[in-house]
This record gives structure tokens, C-alpha cells and sequence, in this order.
């Protein structure tokens, strides 16, 4: 029993790869430049990160159409598709073939992204366990992103072809959920009989809308300003004179590895509850802060994990709440929400200096984070009236 759980554990924690299957596509984009020359760059750039536009578009409709299927076959089929999809890229014949398969993994990983999630939310019933899972999950998905990129930057040595060929590996998953994950028929099969009786609940269905909508505010603004150092660290490197980019390199690993908070996401959750948005909103705010000062690399890295681990906990955070909150009939539709407000806030942090600049004037990528830092102090701050108002309520 004990090794059966462990390998399904194993199964889920393995969706996360082609989340990250940018981190195998980033680092070649010069080699396909060599190999397809004449590329365009509106073309070169949706084959490094536009799938994600795809990605959008999947995880709305897988999350309002799930409940109707088996979740054991949605992990199994978009697994699959991905696997067969990102391994064929690298016997691409010509640069529409890999924009193809590009555009598959978006689709893909959106419909994973949900499915995922409310897999987990299934099979552990436990709120601790459940809790932990899904901090392991986005712990994973980091981890995925380290060993990704620097295993294709490694391969890419020989051939950009080598480096997307590594993604037979992705083939793992797959099997794995066909072997171990159990089989998660629609719940509404169970449910519809007793709502034919009238002693089906109907008031657990009710969505809480003011909840919902800030909380997508809250975790957009969360995703966007905790990656906005990820996305310009060479620029802010330069800026402060610090040294070459290799340095760069290795401050935006550390946002990789703040993302090992996962693991302990469970037990903090549970210690911490309404509280928690209080504590990540004004670590983030601290950690961004403190990038404005004239401080060393070191002092620098470790900021960066801080916040990291804030954007990992974050994604943790709200999909734990979509799960204790929402119905289970219309969890995935919320969820998919989440997601998409994910890939927005990602696709908009390289934006942020330049919104900062047109309302302050100063166009340093160093004073940008006093701004960046109020704005998430304001909402570690909204948070806390509310937890204060909700304990006077009670």
C-alpha cells in the first residue's frame, strides 16, 4: 500500500515537467536561428514562450468542462499528447512543424495545469496532506525548471536537437498515472440522485464572487511584481555595475530555489490559515524592498529566494483556497481562472520597470522596487483587515 501511494504521489508530481517545458526551449533559440535562418521574429518568439497564449485558452475550457470526464483520463491524454508532441520537435523538418508542436504543449499544459490540481484534491481527502501535496506539486515544477535548463543548455552543445530529444523522459509520466493514479469518475454521477430527491445542497454551490474576484486580483498582482527581478536581473546587474551576466544566472536561480518553501507550504498553511496572504504579501514586500538598497550579491540571493519562496507559496495559496471554498462541482472553472491569471501576471512582469517609469519618471531598474514593494504592502495590509474584521465578526 505504502509503495502504491508513494508512486502515485510520484505520478502527480510529474504533470508538473510539461509545465516547464519552456525551460528545455529557452536556451536554443540561437541554434534554430542557424538551422532555419529567415525565422521571423514573431514566429521565433511564439516558439520560445507564445504557447502559453494556448495555454489560456485550455485551462478555461478543461476547467469548465472536467467534471464531465474521468480525471484519470485528462492527466493520461494530455500527458500522453504532450510527450508525443515535445519529443517529435526535435525532428522538426522545418520551423512550422516545431511552431506546431509548440502550440501542443500550450494546449497541453493548460489542460494539466487544471487537472492536476483537482486530482490531488480528490485523492487526498486529508486538508494537511492535500495541502502538502500541493505545495510539493509547484515545488516540483521549479525543480523541473532548474534540471531543464541546464540539461538542455548542456545538450544544446551538440545539437538543439539533442536538447529536445531529452524530452523522451516526459514519457515517464504517462505511464506512471496509467499504472498507479486511480481512476476519478465525474462526481456528479453520485451527486445528481440525491439532488433529484431535493436533499442535494444547493447552497454549497453558490459561488462567493467577492471573494473570488479579489483573490484573482491579489494573486495577479502577486505573480506579476514577485517575477519582475526574475525577468530583468541583467538589466538590474548592469545598472548596479555588479559584474557579467553570469551573474545574472545565478540570482534568478535562487527564485528556483525559494521555490523549496513547497515543501513546508502544508504545515504552514495550517498553522497560519486566514493569515497566511498577511505573512507571503509582506515577505514579498520586504525581499523586493530591499533589491532598492545598495546591497552585496549575497545579500542579494537571498532576497531573491525569499522571494521566490513567496510566488511558490503563493500558487499554492489560492489553489488550496479554490479547493476548501468552492463547490467540487465548480472548482475546476475557478481554478482555471487561477491559472490563467498565472500566465498573465508571468507574461507581465518584464512590463512592470516600464509602467513604474511613465507614472515616477525615473527609468532605473533599481528605484522600481520601492513602488513594486508598496503595492504589495498594501495588499499584505488589506489582508490583515480583513483577518482583523473577520475576528472582531466572530
Amino acid at each position: 500500500m505504502r509503495s502504491n501511494t508513494f508512486f502515485k504521489k510520484a505520478a502527480l508530481l510529474c504533470c508538473g515537467y510539461g509545465l516547464m517545458s519552456d525551460a528545455v526551449i529557452v536556451p536554443l533559440t540561437t541554434s534554430i536561428l542557424k538551422d532555419f535562418p529567415g525565422t521571423g521574429e514573431v514566429l521565433i518568439n511564439f516558439i520560445i514562450g507564445g504557447s502559453f497564449i494556448f495555454s489560456l485558452i485550455s485551462a478555461l475550457v478543461t476547467g469548465r468542462v472536467i467534471h464531465r470526464f474521468n480525471k484519470k483520463n485528462v492527466l493520461l491524454f494530455g500527458t500522453l499528447v504532450y510527450s508525443i508532441a515535445s519529443f517529435a520537435s526535435a525532428f522538426a523538418p522545418n520551423i512550422a512543424f516545431l511552431a506546431v508542436t509548440r502550440a501542443i504543449d500550450g494546449l497541453t499544459d493548460g489542460m494539466v495545469g487544471v487537472a492536476v490540481v483537482l486530482a490531488i484534491s480528490e485523492l487526498f481527502g486529508d486538508p494537511l496532506e492535500r495541502n502538502s501535496m500541493l505545495g510539493l506539486h509547484w515545488t516540483a515544477v521549479s525543480a523541473y525548471g532548474v534540471a531543464l535548463s541546464l540539461l538542455s543548455g548542456f545538450l544544446c552543445v551538440y545539437s538543439w536537437r539533442a536538447s529536445l530529444f531529452s524530452n523522451i523522459l516526459s514519457f515517464i509520466t504517462p505511464l506512471l498515472i496509467w499504472i498507479y493514479v486511480p481512476s476519478m469518475p465525474p462526481r456528479e454521477t453520485a451527486v445528481r440522485p440525491a439532488a433529484a430527491n431535493g436533499s442535494h445542497d444547493k447552497a454549497k454551490e453558490k459561488l462567493p464572487w467577492l471573494w473570488i474576484s479579489f483573490s484573482l486580483l491579489a494573486a495577479l498582482v502577486l505573480n506579476c511584481l514577485s517575477n519582475v527581478f526574475y525577468f530583468t536581473a541583467d538589466f538590474y546587474v548592469a545598472e548596479r555595475a555588479l559584474g557579467s551576466s553570469a551573474l545574472t544566472g545565478a540570482f534568478t536561480a535562487m527564485s528556483t530555489v525559494g521555490g523549496a518553501a513547497g515543501l513546508v507550504f502544508g504545515r504552514l498553511y495550517g498553522k497560519l490559515k486566514n493569515a497566511f496572504p498577511v505573512m507571503m504579501f509582506a515577505a514579498a514586500a520586504a525581499g523586493t524592498a530591499s533589491l532598492a538598497f545598495p546591497i552585496g550579491a549575497l545579500w542579494i540571493c537571498f532576497f531573491h529566494i525569499i522571494i521566490g519562496a513567496t510566488y511558490t507559496l503563493g500558487l499554492s495559496y489560492y489553489q488550496a483556497s479554490v479547493v476548501e471554498r468552492i463547490h467540487s462541482a465548480k472548482s475546476g472553472q475557478i481554478l482555471s481562472f487561477f491559472d490563467v491569471t498565472s500566465y498573465i501576471g508571468l507574461s507581465s512582469s518584464a512590463y512592470v520597470p516600464m509602467v513604474v517609469a511613465l507614472f515616477t519618471g525615473s527609468e532605473s531598474y533599481v528605484t522600481c522596487y520601492i513602488p513594486i514593494s508598496i503595492v504589495l504592502l498594501v495588499f499584505s495590509g488589506i489582508y490583515l483587515l480583513l483577518l482583523l474584521h473577520a475576528r472582531k465578526k466572530d
